[in-house]
């Protein structure tokens, strides 16, 4: 009987040691930068901030990206967040399980073009836009 009261005791101990282990996470950060610097970002129409900027995100996959500047043309586009192999399904739950962090940073950069408010170029523009069949 008392053998059993040791082994219970053991048990109980290494149960409660292994809740004390920290275990890791996965960490998603993206980073977006531009040239020039100070542009606003939104990621899915949310605004998340001015560059050079870093935020977390939930899900792989595309995003559809606005940036403005006061000195540049604005931009819109769709980038992609490939997942890594340790993010795939099933295998994310044993990676949560790790003793260790993992983390994604995957990296944006957008080189903005210099924003052109030449009116004879608007006109140009303006007229040749205008010129096209348009819902045809």
């Amino acid at each position: 009987m008392n053998n059993v009261v040791v082994q219970y005791q053991v048990m109980r101990a290494l149960f409660f040691i292994f809740l004390l282990i920290p275990l890791g996470c996965v960490k998603r950060t993206l980073s977006i930068s531009t040239t020039p610097t100070n542009a606003l970002v939104w990621l899915n129409d949310r605004e998340v901030g001015r560059t050079p900027l870093e935020i977390s995100f939930l899900y792989y996959g595309e995003y559809d990206v606005r940036i403005q500047h006061d000195d540049a043309e604005s931009l819109m586009t769709t980038r992609w967040i490939q997942s890594p192999w340790w993010d795939a399904p099933f295998v994310d739950i044993a990676a949560e399980a790790l003793p260790f962090d993992l983390s994604a940073k995957p990296v944006w950069h957008f080189e903005l073009q210099p924003r052109n408010d030449n009116l004879g170029d608007l006109v140009y523009r303006a007229n040749n836009f205008r010129s096209q069949e348009v819902g045809k």
